[in-house]
């Protein structure tokens, strides 16, 4: 069997785009009434959350792809439960394995909705569970919203593991250990929530209970609402050519002084730089800026590291009109480090062709801490701003740039 998914793992990280419909069917068959039983998909999800995280495959279209499967096979089990109804007991996969599906009514009498959710991580009976619920009548609304809700948070789940081991593996061992004690404090807490809401769900009527599921419903909505604020994207307009002259004088006129983010105004731009994306890299990396990690799985690890490593650290994410930035680059400055993020903007200079990049420049301490390195952010000295308009106006000799008016008084 470890040969067969050893070659199957192989397989998928070679063959990348084949990795969503692979996974698909895992899960979808993980799911399905007792076929489920024989299809080793936890460990195949761990090794396929490995292969995301030595970057040999793309998390996103994996973790949809699992949720998605996830979904339409605990939706046809419950079909199946409909369908057959007490019948169900008498099909020959169920009269073969009497204990199992008994087992599986006593956990659904005691737990109700929640053990749609709660059946996806208890091995043995998470194929069963989504049929005794069409078996026993659950409403097909209430069942699809659970159903949704645990695939939701089942893909991710057993991803995670697989990915944090490969993505840490080369970090230091303090890492991992702290890594290793927030992982359990978040199993305990899980714990701790999913007993008080037993609890809470065993004392409340069945008045009350709807209210319950209402207002949980409620919570996920806002979650939802808040998730998109934060990944919201907008593309960039269609280029507005400007003269030079146009963009020595109207510069700050026709684009934003302030990155925009998901709750307001934020920080000001510093300036705006006309240059191609390779130029202005070309420019930044001379005058002794460097690109760090992506704030990716590997990149987040970095932030539990003991130590502080101003370089590789990445900067926390920020988005301006919704748009991560095009680029991000660091360097060292007196004991602490200047973040430089640029946006590519919807201006662009007529005689070149060059877009009009929006940068901003921050300033931040960072300490070790327990049990991630501390951030404080600090103001950005003159001095700094002005040894960047220098290192550009060095590199960037063709496009320039034009610095922020300072605010009237």
């Amino acid at each position: 069997m470890m040969e067969y998914l050893s070659g199957l793992l192989d397989w998928i990280g070679a063959h990348a785009a084949w990795a969503g419909p692979v996974v698909f069917l895992v899960a979808l068959t993980e799911s399905l009434a007792l076929v489920g039983l024989v299809v080793p998909g936890a460990l195949l999800m761990f090794g396929v959350g490995a292969l995301i995280g030595s970057g040999r495959l793309d998390y996103w279209p994996v973790m949809l792809a699992a949720v998605a499967g996830a979904i339409i096979g605990d939706l046809l089990s419950y079909l199946l439960g409909r369908w057959l109804g007490p019948r169900l007991p008498q099909v020959t996969p169920f009269r073969q394995r009497p204990g199992l599906l008994e087992r599986g009514i006593a956990f659904f009498r005691r737990h109700g909705a929640m053990s749609i959710v709660l059946g996806r991580f208890v091995g043995p009976l998470r194929p069963v569970i989504p049929a005794i619920a069409g078996m026993l009548g659950m409403p097909a609304g209430q069942f699809l919203f659970t159903n949704v809700l645990s695939a939701i948070v089942w893909a991710p789940a057993y991803l995670l593991p697989g990915q944090v081991l490969a993505a840490s593996a080369n970090l230091a061992a303090a890492v991992t250990g702290r890594l290793l004690l927030l992982g359990l404090a978040a199993v305990a807490l899980g714990w701790l929530l999913v007993f008080g809401l037993r609890r809470l769900i065993g004392w409340l009527g069945p008045t009350r209970r709807r209210g319950l599921w209402f207002t949980l419903a409620l919570l996920a909505v806002l979650g939802g609402f808040m998730l998109g604020r934060l990944l919201s994207w907008s593309p960039v307009a269609a280029p507005q050519m400007l003269t030079w002259q146009q963009w020595q004088q109207q510069a700050w006129e026709l684009s934003p002084l302030h990155r925009q983010g998901p709750w307001g105004v934020e920080e000001p731009f510093a300036l705006q730089v006309a240059a191609w994306p390779v130029e202005l890299a070309r420019a930044l990396v001379h005058s002794g800026w460097h690109l760090p990690e992506s704030f990716d799985l590997r990149g987040a690890l970095l932030w539990l590291s003991p130590e502080v490593d101003l370089i590789r650290v990445p900067p926390l994410p920020r988005r301006h009109a919704g748009r991560s930035p095009d680029m991000t680059y660091v360097r060292a400055f007196e004991g602490d480090r200047l973040v430089l993020r640029g946006w590519r903007s919807e201006l662009t200079l007529q005689a070149s062709g060059r877009p009009i990049w929006l940068v901003t420049v921050e300033r931040e301490a960072l300490f070790p801490d327990w049990p991630w390195l501390e951030r404080q952010p600090r103001a950005v000295p003159a001095e700094a701003v002005a040894e960047l308009r220098a290192a550009l106006a060095q590199q960037v000799e063709v496009s320039g740039y034009v610095e922020q008016p300072p605010p009237s008084s």
